[in-house]
Formats: C-alpha cells, sequence, structure tokens
C-alpha cells in the first residue's frame, strides 16, 4: 500500500502545474493521456482522473464544473450527458487531450436531446474491461458494441447494482469499482503498477466513425421540427424517446454494420464514383402520365395545391430520365412484395444498381408509392413533403413566382444528389452482406437542412454532379 501511495506522490510531483482556475494553483493534478483512446467517454475520462487524484465530488466540480452551472456546488452528483454543465478547455488542458476529445466524450451538446440518453451507464463488458467507454453508447436507440458485437449491458457485472452515469460520491470515492461489491471493473489497473491500453488504431478508427455517425444523426434531429405557431423550426421535446413506438433508422444501422455507412455530409464533401449513368433503355409513359406525379387523389388531399404537383411532377421527370427501367416495374407491382416485410433485404436477391433506384424511389416518394403498383397509389410523395418541409421560410422581399422557379431549381438538383448518395450507399451495403431500403440512409430531410444551415451546399453540389 505505501509503494502505491509513493508511486502516486512521484507521479503527481512530476506532473507540470497548469492554472486555469484559482482554485488550481495550489494543485499538481496526475494526467494519463496515454492511457485513454479517442472517442472516450468523459465518464471514463474523469474515473480515470479520479484514481490518480483522488478528489471529492466537490473538488472534481469545482475543477471542471462550469460557472454558469446553478446548481449546487455541494450536489451529489452532476450529469455527464450534457456538455453544458463542464468547462471543456479546462477539461482539455488538465487531462492534457484535446478539446475534440472531451467534447467527444459527452453525449450531446442540446439539453432537448438528453432525454433519450441513458442515466445509467450502459456499456460494452469487454470494453469496459479494457478501460474504454464511449459516450454513444448512451443513446438509448444504440444497441451494442460494433467491435465485440456484444448487447450493451446496465448494472455491475456481478451484482447488478446500478452504475450512475454521473460525477457522484462513487465516481470519486471508488473509481472503476463497484460501490456494492467492490467489484474491480477494469483488471488491469487494479494490479500495482497498473495502466489501461488503448484500443488499436484500427478500433480507434472504427469508434471514431461511430461517434460522428451517431453525432451527426442526432444533431440534425432538433432541426427536424417546425413550432407551427412562428413558423421557426423548434426542438424535440424533452425526453421523448422514438425508440418506444418504433425501430429507429439508428438501430437498425447498429444491428446490421460493424462500421457505419458513409453519412450524407461525408458524400457531400467526396465526388460520387463511379458516375451515375443514366437508363440504357427509354420506357414508354402511360398517357395519364401518373409515373410524372399525379397518382393520388387530391379531394382526400386538400392541402396540397398546385405548387405542390409541379414539384412532384419533376420527381417523376427525374426518375424516368434515371430510372426508367426501375420504375416500370415498380408501376406494374413487380417490387410490391418488399412492402409487407422488413425493409432489410440480401445483397444476393438483387442488384446493387436496382437497390439504390429503390431507395431513392423510396426516399422521395414513400415506400407505398414507390413500391406498390401505380393504380394502388393514394398519398402524396412523402419524401417530398418533408424535403419542402425542411427548406427555408421564403423571404418577404421575393414574390412566389420566383421563389417557386428557385425551389424547383434545388429540387432537381437535390434529386439528382441523392441519386448519386444512394449508388454510394448501396455499393457500401453490397460490401456488407446486406441492403437497408430505408429512406433514413439518405434522406431528403437532410438535404434540405443543409440548404438552409451551409451556405456552402451549393458549391458543394456543384463539385459531385457535373
Amino acid at each position: 500500500m505505501s509503494l502505491h501511495l509513493d508511486l502516486t506522490i512521484t507521479q503527481i510531483m512530476q506532473t507540470p502545474a497548469v492554472a486555469v482556475h484559482p482554485h488550481e494553483n495550489s494543485w499538481r493534478y496526475t494526467a494519463r493521456p496515454e492511457w485513454s483512446s479517442s472517442g472516450e467517454s468523459i465518464w471514463m475520462r474523469l474515473s480515470k482522473f479520479s484514481y490518480c487524484n483522488r478528489l471529492s465530488v466537490i473538488e472534481l466540480v469545482v475543477l471542471f464544473g462550469s460557472d454558469n452551472d446553478d446548481s449546487d456546488t455541494g450536489s451529489c452528483t452532476h450529469d455527464l450527458r450534457p456538455t453544458s454543465l463542464w468547462k471543456l478547455p479546462t477539461l482539455a488542458t488538465i487531462m492534457n487531450v484535446s478539446t475534440t476529445d472531451v467534447q467527444s466524450g459527452f453525449c450531446s451538446t442540446l439539453v432537448p436531446l438528453q432525454g433519450r440518453c441513458a442515466t445509467e451507464l450502459r456499456y460494452c463488458p469487454v470494453c469496459l474491461e479494457l478501460g474504454f467507454h464511449a459516450a454513444w453508447f448512451q443513446w438509448l436507440s444504440i444497441e451494442r458494441c460494433p467491435l465485440h458485437g456484444l448487447p450493451l449491458k446496465l448494472g455491475c457485472a456481478l451484482c447488478r447494482s446500478p452504475i450512475p452515469y454521473v460525477v457522484g460520491h462513487d465516481l470519486a470515492a471508488k473509481p472503476l469499482t463497484c460501490a456494492c461489491c467492490a467489484a474491480n471493473w477494469v483488471p488491469s489497473l487494479s494490479r500495482p503498477r497498473g495502466r489501461c491500453i488503448p484500443l488499436s488504431r484500427h478500433d480507434g478508427r472504427v469508434m471514431g466513425r461511430w461517434s460522428r455517425y451517431v453525432a451527426r444523426f442526432t444533431a440534425n434531429e432538433h432541426l427536424r421540427f417546425r413550432n407551427q405557431n412562428t413558423g421557426k423550426f423548434s426542438t424535440l421535446i424533452h425526453g421523448v424517446s422514438c425508440t418506444a413506438t418504433q425501430t429507429t433508422p439508428l438501430t437498425l444501422v447498429n444491428r446490421m454494420y460493424d462500421v457505419p455507412p458513409p453519412s450524407p455530409i461525408e458524400l457531400l464533401s467526396q465526388h460520387c464514383e463511379p458516375r451515375l449513368q443514366r437508363s440504357a433503355q427509354v420506357v414508354q409513359l402511360p398517357a395519364k402520365s401518373t409515373s410524372l406525379g399525379f397518382g393520388f387523389e387530391r379531394e382526400l388531399w386538400p392541402h396540397f395545391g398546385e405548387d405542390f404537383l409541379r414539384y412532384e411532377r419533376q420527381i417523376g421527370l427525374v426518375r424516368h430520365e434515371l430510372f426508367a427501367i426501375t420504375a416500370n416495374e415498380c408501376a406494374h407491382g413487380h417490387w410490391q412484395h418488399l412492402l409487407g416485410g422488413n425493409p432489410v433485404v440480401a445483397t444476393n436477391s438483387m442488384p446493387c444498381e436496382t437497390v439504390a433506384e429503390l431507395g431513392w424511389a423510396i426516399s422521395w416518394l414513400g415506400r407505398t408509392r414507390a413500391l406498390a403498383a401505380t393504380c394502388n397509389m393514394s398519398t402524396p410523395a412523402l419524401g417530398l413533403a418533408i424535403w419542402l418541409a425542411s427548406l427555408a421560410l421564403r423571404a418577404q422581399r421575393t414574390s412566389k413566382d420566383r421563389w417557386h422557379l428557385q425551389v424547383l431549381e434545388w429540387l432537381d438538383q437535390d434529386l439528382r444528389l441523392s441519386a448519386c448518395m444512394w449508388m454510394r450507399a448501396a455499393r457500401f451495403m453490397q460490401a456488407k452482406g446486406t441492403y437497408l431500403l430505408h429512406p433514413a440512409m439518405v434522406n431528403p430531410q437532410d438535404l434540405a437542412i443543409a440548404r438552409r444551415t451551409d451556405p456552402q451546399y451549393s458549391c458543394i453540389f456543384t463539385s459531385i454532379i457535373r
């Protein structure tokens, strides 16, 4: 025991002091960045920091807690899910890691989204034993660890006592140890002169890709809903979770793939190769031109006016230009059997190009409209409706006619861009052995959101589609 204390004191004295807070002037802290991996959760980083320094809860909160935090400093617990309660620069400086690594250690920067994250530690048993935990494991829509294929667990592995995801007494007094049964969760660290071995370079890259994918997917959630009173987009209702009613796209991706698919943002920053080819065969359209967007009963959808029909017709024109053969097959009900089942399809069941074409149609038209026979169509293009609802509001100085022409131009660009993206996504899924025919793989709503949030969107589009 004395040897361990002597080593700890020596380590403390050898660590340079960094004064970033009045309370730090008389302290020297032991940091072990070599024990951690990029993308590690702040719960794990603070546990290792507490293991080396043995600070109390109050001392940890005074050192790292945000000055804007209105909660009582003497409180026994402090939430680790949002970034708003903590000083990121101080965490980065004292722990000797980058601010990006610190920020990725939290679940979300958006308080309204933290209701979708667990308040109890969710972990992979193998990762925890190695001394690793990712913050995105806390999202309720994540079910398994992609590195080891194991379902995420709750509670101590030995006695099943809950492990709160907070800075509390247990984390400060007994870091990485069960307060009930005294089980050591990281055996390599509990040994004399113990240490944690970070993830391998390959595993670190995989976890980094997942961290970025989950962060992008969840960050867009607060941009997807418009306040009906003000016309502005509002955040999600605090504490509401889609997992209670349906399987989320993020859950499906986590179940099926060990490496996340390329996100639309990543595809926007790359040239889409191979170039999207036009259909080699021109199929004669029906006389009523139902393939061009007049397949639903307008009496049942009174709020979809003439402008919507113009936009919907553009979808039909682009679909006929790029995917004429598949559009004709859908019109005759050749893919109607995919409606009643799971959107997961084996790679040996259809060509990659067909998956891209069907996925594109599902994204813009909806599953029923895209896959059912023409005579059975009864709904407007649902993907188009969501894309329109997510665009920026028309400026008052812009006339309605000019605005409709502008929207029509944007729509044509995004239709072609999403077709290219679906081809890339289909090739990724083909290499992984399973296709996921879900509109979230290339969501038109994400393109509309990018148009209103990224001023360089048009330039990026021009560099991809020629």
